[in-house]
């Protein structure tokens, strides 16, 4: 708990940034199957429609869902190093180690 807390406190907005990116991909993952469902029952007329909407799908999907692991990956870095600058600036705690 006291992780998350920290976390919050260091950069809500990375936090909030990367989980909107989450919901992003994964209501773009449910847009895909949804797109696929309904290619399989479309006429020939809408299907040249319903490829350009999967394509413009998955790329939001891609892009969001780097987006989310990115910004994880360098919360949970930064997090480390303010840890660890934490953890040095207080020696006189280790010093009877």
């Amino acid at each position: 708990m006291q992780v998350i807390l920290f976390l919050l406190r260091a950069s809500w907005g990375k936090v909030v940034l990367a989980g909107l990116a989450g919901v992003v991909s994964g209501l773009g993952g449910a847009g895909l199957l949804a797109l696929m469902n309904r290619a399989l029952h479309a006429s020939n007329d809408l299907m040249s429609m319903l490829f350009w909407g999967f394509c413009a799908v998955s790329v939001v999907v891609l892009m969001s869902r780097m987006l989310s692991q990115i910004v994880l990956v360098r919360l949970g870095q930064q997090m480390i190093a303010d840890l660890r600058i934490q953890l040095f600036e207080t020696p006189a705690d280790y010093a009877a180690l």
